[in-house]
């Protein structure tokens, strides 16, 4: 009757550790997401150091010799860069590690590495992509009646940013200070209202041999205090982004000549990307309000140009730019890539132009965080902000292949595109810009004229 009870006893504690004690860290090996992620590769290490972030630095030099680090005293974290993980690395007065990893697939997780007991623990797991759309959570559910709880994987809605659901801190990009070696860097003019290049979230992203020009008011400081446009649109071009280096030209307003200038300009200081985040339909000046972006386009082949679809009509509604053209979205040279705006449900947003023949991709565009002059920053949508996301990505892929040239870009970013039934028909990719895709096609892409 005793072995009864006992073998009784043992079978409900198995029972319970099976049904609510697994441990999370096992959980997320199991995961098939996870398989050579910066989490898999770091944390063994973070639970051996028994939360030390020097002994954790040490243990980093040992398992990767190629490892750049540097502890950035500012903000308390140790940044780390080897072949196969990128991250800032912080801990607090409890011994908790916070990791914030960059990649393709960025995620944050937590560990609690004690030091008196030699435990560690896996406390939170939260995966999400480089616009912060949240794909699952980690998170630890007891219910009153329990003794114990378990570990749950929650698949979210794309449409939810993490940092509505847990205390995140700030994201951190470390590339900027981890990476010795030379990037190659691509020259990015924005010719927009112009651009506070003193904004705390810009420093270091300019030309340091042509930070930009006013072409409006013809001096060297292409910045007014009275608009803000040209500072968000730089500010999504430059955000986690090393590989840009920023022109900023202040032009634009129907201006024709100033505009042409400017790209001249910026084109002969090295530039390879032009972004326009403005324009006119035909009611406001039409074709030759932009005639200088396309005497640039025509004059400069190489140079891709990248503009932005247009807000719809008078009433604010979308319009068909096949039947009713938006320039200089809707000019013909085969180096300007026009972008129109994807809703957060990944249709196309109903401000946004379209057409089948005249818009060749979709990015988001709706509820975009944007810097904001004197260091601050808000939320916009528009196609304005959608065409320096696709800017952003078009930078990362001449970095990886500088021999792509403008009619490559575009081909590859429309060809990468997540097809969708809601985008076929509306634009040329028929889907929206999927980045991963278009830079690792970038990466085995073979321009025609370099193939053997």
């Amino acid at each position: 009757m005793v072995k009864m009870k006992i073998k009784l006893c043992i079978s409900l504690l198995l029972f319970c550790y099976l049904a609510y004690g697994k441990n999370l860290h096992q959980m997320l090996k199991d995961d098939p997401q996870l398989k050579g992620s910066t989490y898999s590769l770091l944390q063994p290490l973070l639970c051996r150091s028994h939360g030390d972030l020097a002994v954790l630095e040490e243990l980093i030099k040992l398992k990767y010799p190629d490892a750049n680090m540097v502890y950035d005293e500012e903000n308390k974290e140790l940044l780390i860069a080897t072949s196969m993980a990128q991250a800032s690395i912080s801990i607090d007065s409890d011994h908790v590690f916070e990791v914030e990893a960059y990649g393709p697939n960025q995620h944050r997780y937590r560990i609690k590495n004690d030091p008196s007991d030699r435990k560690c623990h896996t406390l939170e797991y939260i995966s999400y992509t480089e616009d912060f759309e949240l794909d699952f959570l980690y998170h630890w559910r007891q219910s009153p009646d329990q003794v114990k709880g378990d570990w749950v994987k929650e698949e979210m809605n794309p449409a939810i940013n993490p940092r509505n659901l847990c205390q995140s801190s700030k994201v951190q990009n470390p590339f900027p200070w981890l990476f010795k070696r030379d990037i190659n860097k691509i020259l990015v003019g924005v010719l927009d209202t112009g651009v506070d290049y003193n904004h705390k979230k810009l420093k270091g992203k300019f030309n340091a041999d042509f930070i930009g020009r006013d072409y409006l008011d013809g001096d060297d400081l292409p910045y007014s205090s009275l608009e803000e446009h040209g500072t968000s649109v730089a500010g999504l071009i430059a955000r986690k982004n090393r590989y840009a280096s920023l022109i900023a030209l202040r032009g634009g307003h129907s201006t024709s000549h100033s505009d042409y200038q400017g790209i001249a300009d910026a084109y002969r200081a090295g530039a390879r990307i032009i972004n326009i985040s403005m324009g006119t339909n035909p009611s406001f000046g039409g074709k030759e309000s932009f005639a200088g972006v396309a005497k640039a386009a025509e004059e400069f082949p190489d140079l891709l140009i990248i503009v932005s679809a247009g807000n719809g009509d008078e009433s604010g509604n979308g319009m068909d730019t096949d039947k009713r053209p938006h320039y200089p979205s809707s000019y013909p040279q085969k180096n300007i890539l026009s972008v129109a705006s994807l809703s957060r449900s990944k249709e196309l947003s109903y401000f946004s132009n379209y057409g089948e023949n005249s818009i060749d991709v979709v990015a988001p565009g709706e509820n975009i965080k944007v810097l904001k002059p004197h260091n601050k920053h808000t939320k916009e949508q528009g196609t304005s902000f959608s065409a320096p996301i696709v800017t952003r990505l078009a930078s990362k892929m001449l970095a990886i292949n500088p021999k792509l040239r403008p009619e490559d870009v575009i081909k590859i970013i429309i060809e990468t595109s997540t097809p969708t039934e809601a985008l076929k028909g509306k634009i040329k990719a028929g889907g929206y810009i999927n980045e991963r895709k278009a830079i690792n096609a970038a990466k085995k892409f073979v321009p025609e004229s370099t193939a053997p």
